[in-house]
């Protein structure tokens, strides 16, 4: 999962619901966010949002987020919500996790009285394959005792995908009842294009959120859309609300993305959202330099796009990158391995036991998912690539706590 920028950092934070207590970032991670690349080489440090104003025509530091990491960690542990200029707190959220890595409970925390007050409580479950299962959230009462509201249950396709939640609301001392379903729709590329939310009783479609990839990976514009009343047609229609654009750096990473409002009849640019990283110390990236896969510290990544280069392991290298390992992917790689290879119509992927890979994804020259399997808790799965053409692919294997494992597959 260390290659996954997720999917909800762009979702939450281009809505500006890193200001929400419902903050799923991490729990739902990009797919394949580098490409064919190695291990991530960033993190985090801070989102900083600026609003625009109409006035001056310029954008205004409304707030920022500055993310904290425990030194044992690549997940952060804590996010401080300060308002600007004055750089004062608003609110935190606190997080903790498994030894694996996954999520277990998130808090969420408002400046009150010069004091920290919880305002919400998320605790997540995992399902029998290790994947997010059950979220279940709380709020305190009037004596401060955690009383559960709300709850989300998870379905995945069968490519590993989520497909749906159904989320279920109860009142004080109350049953559960279910309340909507949101629905996750994936293109034939494996990219997540559209998300709505419906209630269960009615089919009543509460909101959609619709995703365009132009012609790369990565989503470059996303449009959502709310169920609203029309006085002109007198009922209740889909209307658009916020419209994002995004915009890459060299790593692949978020650097900006634009808000829009729709107000009569048009979009209105409303402000931007900009992120700041730093380089994990002893990380390298992937480079495909003049024909060979090489790792190379993450600061000359730029001079090597420069001059032709592109992340990621080269499609047609039949070298394997094992030799030329950092000490620390060494530390934590797990033996692989895969046979035939060349093949011609399958190949098995053998695993050590007590392995910490979740899954195992077959990527084409050109970058796109032609298949992925659970791993976890598995020491051999198979891959038919009968329908395949002959050429040069990439098994990539990725878990929560180790380096992605990058293979050469000839057919």
């Amino acid at each position: 999962m260390k290659t996954k920028m997720l999917l909800a950092l762009l979702i939450a934070a281009t809505n500006l619901a890193w200001s929400q207590p419902d903050l799923t970032c991490h729990q739902f991670k990009w797919q394949h966010r580098h490409g064919n690349t190695g291990d991530e080489v960033r993190r985090l440090d801070s989102m900083m949002v600026f609003n625009a104003d109409r006035i001056s025509g310029t954008d205004v530091p409304g707030h920022v987020f500055v993310y904290y990491y425990d030194r044992k960690s690549d997940d952060f542990n804590e996010v401080v919500k300060f308002l600007l200029p004055e750089r004062t707190n608003s609110n935190r959220q606190l997080y903790t996790y498994a030894s694996d890595g996954f999520r277990t409970s998130y808090l969420y925390q408002e400046w009150e009285g010069n004091s920290w007050q919880n305002k919400k409580l998320t605790n997540y479950f995992q399902n029998d394959a290790g994947d997010l299962g059950r979220e279940l959230f709380s709020r305190p009462d009037a004596s401060g005792q955690w009383v559960e509201y709300q709850q989300h249950f998870y379905e995945y396709d069968l490519k590993g995908r989520i497909a749906l939640y159904l989320r279920q609301m109860r009142n004080p001392d109350g049953p559960w009842y279910d309340f909507s379903e949101n629905i996750w729709t994936f293109n034939d590329n494996d990219q997540l294009v559209h998300r709505m939310e419906k209630r269960t009783a009615d089919d009543y479609i509460i909101w959609t959120e619709t995703f365009d990839y132009g012609d790369g990976t990565r989503p470059v514009e996303r449009i959502r859309q709310t169920m609203r009343y029309d006085p002109v047609v007198r009922h209740n229609v889909l209307t658009n609300d916020t419209r994002n654009l995004y915009y890459y750096d060299e790593f692949n990473d978020p650097k900006v993305v634009e808000l829009y409002n729709w107000e009569n009849n048009d979009w209105v640019y409303a402000g931007r959202n900009i992120y700041y990283y730093s380089f994990i110390p002893g990380r390298k990236a992937t480079i495909c330099h003049n024909g060979h896969t090489i790792l190379v510290a993450p600061q000359a990544v730029p001079a090597h796009l420069a001059h032709g280069d592109h992340l990621g392991a080269c499609t047609g290298d039949e070298e394997k990158t094992e030799g030329m390992e950092s000490p620390f992917q060494r530390e934590k790689t797990w033996p692989v391995t895969v046979f035939p290879n060349p093949a011609d119509t399958q190949f098995e992927v053998k695993l050590e036991p007590g392995h910490p890979y979740r899954s195992a994804v077959l990527i084409s020259g050109d970058g796109r998912v032609i298949s992925s399997k659970k791993v976890a808790d598995l020491e051999q799965v198979s891959f038919n690539i009968s329908a395949l053409k002959s050429g040069n692919y990439l098994l990539k294997l990725s878990g929560q706590r180790c380096p992605d494992k990058v293979m050469v597959i000839m057919k």
